[in-house]
């Protein structure tokens, strides 16, 4: 990932912010730049690859609108701050591509993977949810009674 320019973390006490814009600022290079994505040696022939993909561009430029909007509302007076950050207009942004993120998220659920490539993409980033892995099961089942 590449390093920001206004790295911070010489300065004291910021090293936690430092690191925090880091790991933003390679999410947002990673979801701005479509070559940064692994690429496949040959057509695309799962359609659950590029959801996925597409979901995880999503999901990336939410996590920074929401880090930038916090941002703004912490640089607020405490006594300012609103009881919930979420209901607060600046957060209308991130909400937006999260809920965008959300809707990729339950497609993902309900498309079958078609290769056993699919259902490994499929299974990795919601490793430990009990929905992907009842989706990633079936799936699974479907596939091999294809083969069978």
């Amino acid at each position: 990932m590449p390093r920001l320019a206004n790295d911070l973390s010489g300065l004291p006490g910021r090293q936690a912010t430092a690191t925090r814009r880091g790991l933003l600022g390679g999410a947002m290079a990673l979801a701005a730049n479509p070559i940064a994505m692994s690429a496949c040696d040959g057509a695309i022939s799962d359609p659950i690859i590029p959801l996925i993909a597409e979901e995880e561009r999503w999901r990336l430029l939410a996590v920074a609108a929401r880090a930038t909007a916090e941002s703004f509302l912490f640089a607020l007076p405490k006594a300012e701050w609103p009881a919930e950050f979420d209901d607060h207009p600046i957060m209308a942004e991130a909400l937006s591509l999260e809920t965008r993120a959300h809707e990729l998220y339950a497609r993902i659920l309900e498309t079958p993977a078609t290769t056993l490539a699919g259902l490994l993409a499929k299974l990795e980033p919601g490793e430990g949810d009990a929905e992907i892995t009842a989706a990633v099961v079936a799936d699974l089942r479907r596939w091999l009674q294809i083969r069978s």
